[in-house]
C-alpha cells in the first residue's frame, strides 16, 4: 500500500483505532479489511479501517457483525475459565453480563452504513438504500436487514 494511502487510513479517525478507540502510533497501525476480501470485500478506501494489533487480530477475516457477537461474549467467556474473573465478579468490580457493542467508528459518524451491501444515502429517520445487486432496498430503521439479507449498521 502507498504511504500516502496508508497515512490516509490512519487519520480516518484522528490516529485511533476503528474499534476500540484506542490511540495507535502510525507505526503500530495495522489496515483492516472492513468487508473481508475473501467475502468479497476490496482495497477501496471505503473499505479500509485503521486497527490496532489486538483489535485486528481478534477480527480476524471476519465480518463486523460476528467481531461485534465476539466482543460481547467476552465477559460471559471470561466468567466461564477464569477463577480470578469469578473473584473480581463477587466484589462487584465488574459484571459478567453480555452487552450491545458499539465499536468507535459508529459513535464518531452516524451515517448509515451497510458494509456488505456498499454503501447508500442517509436520509431522515435513518432510511436509505442498500445497492447490492443493482437493486434499491429500503431500510426503514436502524434495526431492519436489506432484501438481501445484510443487517444494517451505523457507522
Amino acid at each position: 500500500m502507498p504511504k500516502i494511502d496508508r497515512k490516509a487510513v490512519y487519520n480516518k479517525f484522528g490516529g485511533r483505532c476503528a474499534y476500540c478507540g484506542r490511540d495507535i502510533a502510525y507505526k503500530d497501525m495495522q489496515v483492516d479489511h472492513i468487508k473481508p476480501k475473501r467475502s468479497g470485500g476490496t482495497d477501496d478506501m471505503s473499505n479500509l479501517f485503521p486497527a490496532c494489533r489486538i483489535c485486528n487480530h481478534y477480527k480476524r477475516d471476519n465480518r463486523l457483525e460476528i467481531f461485534r457477537k465476539w466482543i460481547s461474549e467476552i465477559p460471559r467467556k471470561l466468567g466461564e475459565r477464569e477463577y480470578i474473573f469469578k473473584v473480581g465478579l463477587a466484589y462487584g468490580f465488574w459484571s459478567d453480563k453480555e452487552r450491545n457493542v458499539q465499536f468507535y467508528f459508529e459513535k464518531q459518524n452516524p451515517i448509515i452504513h451497510c458494509f456488505e451491501c456498499k454503501w447508500f444515502e442517509q436520509e431522515d429517520n435513518y432510511q436509505g438504500w442498500c445497492n447490492n445487486g443493482g437493486g434499491k432496498n429500503k431500510f426503514v430503521d436502524e434495526t431492519d436487514y436489506c432484501s438481501w439479507g445484510y443487517k444494517n449498521v451505523e457507522v
